[in-house]
């Protein structure tokens, strides 16, 4: 594992934990996710392409961890969760935090989502479940699932 997985993985704070486990629920990462789509964005036409790229990254994003079926590091190592079951490249977590602060790229609360993007992909890491190379792939595939999605939202009107 590198570097950079190795010291944010190590790192440990009751709090942090906490926090990073709450976002690992799948229920309630799906409602930080909804929450941000519906209660962010006002335009009606926006929060649908939102919501296709979203769904469209969460597809991609476990396709190609069917591919390439990169083991979790948490199957070598130590994790402050149980290591969940599957493969850990590329985050589904980060892909779709960082898809959906690219739709924000032309909002004011852009600043507010790409931090938030940038914590959950954090997260990830710190819980041993992830490496960095995970989270940085996320964020290359959610800049092309983005950019298909937004060629075709605007080609088709």
């Amino acid at each position: 594992m590198d570097l950079v997985s190795v010291s944010i993985s190590g790192l440990n704070n009751e709090y942090l934990t906490l926090i990073s486990s709450l976002i690992d629920n799948l229920i309630i990462f799906s409602l930080i996710v909804l929450f941000i789509i519906f209660y962010f964005e006002k335009n009606e036409n926006k929060r649908k392409k939102l919501f296709i790229a979203v769904i469209l990254a969460f597809l991609i994003g476990t396709m190609v961890k069917e591919i390439y079926q990169i083991e979790r590091p948490c199957i070598a190592l130590d994790s402050k969760i149980k290591c969940s079951l599957g493969y850990s490249f590329p985050s589904i977590h980060s892909i779709v935090m960082f898809t959906l602060a690219l739709g924000f790229l032309d909002d004011k609360k852009y600043i507010l989502i790409i931090v938030l993007g940038v914590f959950v992909a954090f997260t990830r890491i710190y819980l041993g479940i992830h490496t960095f190379f995970d989270v940085a792939g996320a964020l290359v595939l959610s800049t092309i699932v983005y950019g298909i999605v937004d060629y075709y939202w605007r080609k088709r009107k």
